[in-house]
């Protein structure tokens, strides 16, 4: 650009001549928007996969029926086992097979596996089949009859008590567990029985007991819990035979009561017969009753002859809690053949770990001794899994645990000799 160019007026020079206008190829555009069209019409189609080219068309869900709920039994058989029978336990009977079916409906395998506890490997997305067969592992495979029996109650003012059946049948012969001792064992093996009470006052204590310690742990329930009859079927259930701990009179009452309905050795025999029946009538499936304290009331003939007489006349046994040297349980039982067993030994008396350990082993050697003993524990929660921790190794050791039950006596003599 020229000094004269930037001189000139803004706009005032020549105007250049306007180009001359292109052609549009109107064909070429109309056959490529046609093209484009044609892709996306492809592409739509392969996207939505219609299989009925745009027409208007409906579509039905049919849906299969829900497959009957499965039923799984489980059938478990107990190992080859000795069966030892006491003459003296009045009709407990037990084949040796002892086998326990459970039935189980679910409609899913997963179902199957929360109400069973059993892992269940299967293809086909965990469906279920028509029909499965679930073994199931038991620690005893022994299954206590059913409580109550219709034949074995009859109605009581506090509650159904126990009575005999017209044939003859006892509470003690019907809920009893079966005495079970492994084929490892020698014949005329010592034998132990463990009896744990206070139990029904505490539910976690309860349960506790219930699951860890062995079935052939018998279980003592004081009559004052609020879920007495849930409890006793859990523990039935659980394979343990379980008595009813009778509150009596000891030297110390009432300073020292142990709760309502307590048998007094100064109370006349209807007062003592009715508060027995208040008692009794708390829940059902018992094999008999245990002492509770009562130093002073089992101390006395006249107060304890008129509760064996009618704890024989109701089918059971009687333990006593090995708590007092003076009780007359062993001497007066027999006149009113009423079958009893005696504690040799208390365990958690004080609850600590060594005094617990060195109980046991005193267990143990007058098992040895007298070719049986019976160790009484109060329930405290510590002895639980001590007690649980020494009975795994007792059939090592050579030495069957067995239910108290084995050790009912209708003889003139104690459990063993002292």
């Amino acid at each position: 650009m020229s000094l004269h160019d930037l001189n000139k007026p803004l706009g005032m020079g020549p105007r250049p001549e306007p180009k001359a206008p292109r052609d549009i190829p109107y064909g070429a555009v109309a056959v490529g928007g046609c093209g484009v069209l044609l892709a996306s019409l492809f592409a739509f189609a392969y996207i939505v996969d219609d299989k009925h080219g745009g027409e208007p068309f409906a579509q039905a869900v049919i849906e299969a029926p829900l497959p009957a709920p499965v039923v799984a039994t489980a059938t478990v058989s107990a190992p080859a086992v000795n069966v030892a029978q006491s003459a003296e336990t009045n009709g407990i009977s037990f084949d040796g097979t002892a086998s326990v079916t459970k039935v189980i409906k679910a409609q899913s395998a997963d179902q199957i596996e929360q109400m069973s506890g059993v892992k269940i490997v299967r293809g086909d997305n965990g469906k279920v089949p028509g029909a499965m067969i679930i073994e199931i592992p038991d620690r005893s495979g022994v299954q206590l009859a059913p409580a109550p029996d219709k034949r074995l109650i009859e109605p009581g003012k506090s509650g159904a008590l126990p009575k005999t059946g017209s044939d003859g049948t006892t509470s003690l012969g019907v809920y009893a567990r079966p005495i079970v001792t492994s084929s490892k064992l020698k014949a005329g093996a010592p034998r132990i029985a463990v009896v744990f009470g206070g139990l029904g006052l505490s539910d976690s204590a309860t349960t506790d007991a219930i699951v860890r310690l062995p079935g052939e742990v018998s279980l003592a329930f004081a009559p004052y819990g609020k879920t007495l009859e849930r409890q006793v079927r859990q523990a039935r259930d659980g394979g343990h035979e379980v008595l009813l701990q009778v509150p009596m009179q000891s030297f110390d009452y009432p300073a020292n009561s142990p709760g309502p309905e307590t048998l007094l050795s100064d109370a006349d025999e209807s007062t003592n017969l009715r508060n027995l029946h208040v008692l009794m009538g708390k829940f059902a499936g018992y094999i008999g009753i245990m002492t509770y304290q009562g130093a002073k009331f089992t101390a006395q003939s006249a107060a304890l002859t008129p509760v064996l007489r009618e704890v024989s006349a109701r089918g059971l046994m009687i333990l006593d809690d090995a708590s007092s040297p003076r009780s007359l349980v062993s001497e007066l039982a027999p006149a009113s053949a009423t079958p009893f067993a005696l504690g040799d030994v208390v365990i958690d008396l004080p609850p600590k770990p060594d005094a617990i350990a060195a109980a046991l082993t005193k267990l143990e050697a007058q098992a040895r001794k007298n070719g049986s003993a019976v160790g009484i524990a109060n329930g405290y929660p510590a002895s639980i899994d001590q007690i649980a921790d020494w009975a795994k190794g007792l059939e090592a050791r050579g030495i069957a645990l067995v239910p108290v039950s084995a050790f009912a006596l209708r003889g003139a003599k104690p459990v063993a000799e002292r």
